[in-house]
This record gives structure tokens, C-alpha cells and sequence, in this order.
């Protein structure tokens, strides 16, 4: 939202000299807030006038799933502040590049396959530095939009680097590990295993990579907000699951 503003601005004209920005804490994460520090020689009027409008675009975009979305603007002094060409640079790199859902799943119904997004973003003492998390099972996914990022920092100069990068774990619909364990959990509790595909990475991801074949079904108990300051396990389900899990390995 910030950067969207921030070419809003530059869109209408309006001076802008990015001195700091500080969003987001780590990149496997959707972040929550970002703050910018910009140098202006247009008037305050001016730059309220541009923001209430593009902020008020955002309430109506995304007024069911960032109901709270909010935006403060301060005057300070600022230190040195980056080019209008720098800034602008910055700015479109980040607008340009993909960011969020790219493709669902044909075989598992509403299951995200293909998705991306900008964790951090930081700009302090002339240095800017943008990190993405890539996620998806197929590595070619993953490297073509490793690729497209890369095109367009290579356009506005920046230089690009890869890191943290994990294989995939399929959906495998002949999985014996996962018929095993709901024949042995309706048998045994009566109960029926619900099975629920999820899009994130896992270690199970990393264990694929290094054996091929290898056959994964992935159990645990109820987590809520994850990778956000409320993350929070219930752990009445983390006993249950921990027991259950022994009591599986125990027939396998």
C-alpha cells in the first residue's frame, strides 16, 4: 500500500525524495505495516489532497479483507534524502514486480499453487534492499517468477540474489502413508480425517528434495494467525495429536 501511494505521488507530480522506509520484518511474511520518511517541496495541501484520494481507492478495494487499513502522515526534519531519480526507481520496482496469488490448482480445488510476496523492504543511508518469498511446488514456477523479478530490478539497477531455497511438496493423490493413517484414525477414534491442502512451505518440502519418492502426510494441531505477532497454539490439540501420532507409529 505504501509503495502504491508512493507512485500515486509521483504520478500527480507531486516531489518525492524517499530518505528511509522500513516494512515488514521477515520476508515469509504478508507485511502488516511500513513506515516512509520523504523529503517534498509541494505543499502539504497538496500532498493530503493526492493520498485522501488514493487511500480512499484502497478503503473500497479492500474493504473486506483490510477493513482496519489505515495511513498517518507527519511533518518532520528529514536527513538526506535520495534522487527524485533514485526514488522513482524504487518505487517501480517494487509496483512492478508480482506480488500475491499467480494461479490456483487444478486438481485440488481452491488450493493456492502459485504465489508470491514482498516481506521487506528497507531504504536507510542510500542503500535499498527488497526481499520476496516465492512459493510454490514446481520449481519452474518458482523460476520464472525468480526470473521476471530479476528482468525488472535489472531495469531500474538493482542487483539480485537468491537465497532459502527449498523443493516442493506435491499433492500426491496415491499417497498409501495418508489412506493408512485414515483407516487407522476411524478404526481406532472414529473418526474421519478431513484432508485439507494448504499453501506454504514445509519441511516436509526440504525431505522430497533430498528423497525423491518419498511418501508424506503432514498432521498437527490447531494454530491460528501464523506468522504474525498473534500466532497462538491450542494446546489441548497439541496433546491429542502428539499421542495419536505414537499411538500411528506404533501399528506402522
Amino acid at each position: 500500500f505504501s509503495i502504491r501511494l508512493l507512485h500515486l505521488l509521483i504520478k500527480n507530480n507531486v516531489d518525492v525524495r524517499i530518505v528511509e522506509m522500513n516494512g515488514g520484518l521477515k520476508d515469509n511474511a504478508i507485511p502488516r505495516e511500513c513506515v516512509t520518511m520523504f523529503a517534498s517541496e509541494t505543499s502539504v495541501e497538496e500532498i493530503e489532497k493526492v493520498l485522501d484520494k488514493g487511500f480512499n481507492n484502497l478503503k473500497e478495494q479492500y474493504q473486506y479483507t483490510e477493513p482496519q487499513l489505515t495511513i498517518e502522515l507527519e511533518k518532520t526534519n528529514a536527513p538526506k534524502a535520495l534522487s527524485k531519480e533514485d526514488t522513482k526507481d524504487i518505487v517501480s520496482t517494487v509496483y512492478l514486480c508480482p506480488h500475491g496469488f499467480i494461479a490456483k490448482s487444478i486438481e485440488m480445488n481452491g488450493l493456492t499453487l502459485i504465489s508470491l510476496n514482498n516481506g521487506v523492504i528497507k531504504v536507510s543511508e542510500g542503500n535499498a534492499e527488497i526481499r520476496y518469498s516465492i512459493r510454490s511446488p514446481l520449481e519452474g514456477a518458482r523460476d520464472d517468477l525468480t526470473d521476471k523479478i530479476s528482468m525488472i530490478a535489472d531495469i531500474y539497477g538493482f542487483s539480485v540474489g537468491v537465497d532459502s531455497e527449498y523443493g516442493g511438496w506435491a499433492y500426491d493423490s496415491s499417497s498409501k502413508m495418508r489412506k493408512l493413517m485414515k483407516e487407522f484414525f476411524k478404526n481406532k477414534y472414529d473418526v474421519e480425517l478431513e484432508e485439507h491442502a494448504t499453501h506454504g512451505g514445509l519441511e516436509s518440502g526440504v525431505f522430497c528434495a533430498k528423497m525423491p519418492g518419498l511418501d508424506i502426510v503432514a498432521y498437527g494441531p490447531n494454530m491460528y494467525d501464523i506468522h504474525s505477532p498473534e500466532e497462538r497454539l491450542e494446546l489441548d490439540s497439541f496433546v491429542r495429536v502428539y499421542q495419536r501420532i505414537k499411538d500411528f507409529l506404533e501399528v506402522l
